[in-house]
């Protein structure tokens, strides 16, 4: 069995442009022959990597890390929607 092994980060906080660089990941594994490709568990949300790098993090009344987690929320992924219909169209 070849696996394909996916080490690339999302656009972040663009939902929409990372489920179109999915399809292009997927197609270029299968194109090699991959039969099973696996992404990280935050690959579509991006991980918050600021949590390690930025001061002030947790102060959650502070409104620009408000606006930095109201952005990545809202391009989160909504499981009743069908905005990932065409990474399941793949399968």
């Amino acid at each position: 069995m070849r696996i394909a092994v996916v080490q690339d980060s999302p656009v972040y906080n663009r939902l929409g442009v990372t489920i179109g660089k999915t399809l292009d990941i997927i197609d270029t594994a299968a194109a090699e022959k991959a039969e099973l490709i696996v992404f990280g568990e935050s690959w579509l949300c991006g991980y918050p990597f600021w949590l390690d790098v930025c001061a002030d993090v947790a102060l959650w009344d502070h409104p620009p890390v408000q606006k930095v987690w109201s952005d990545m929320y809202n391009n989160g992924v909504d499981l009743s929607s069908n905005a990932i219909d065409p990474i399941k169209e793949k399968l």
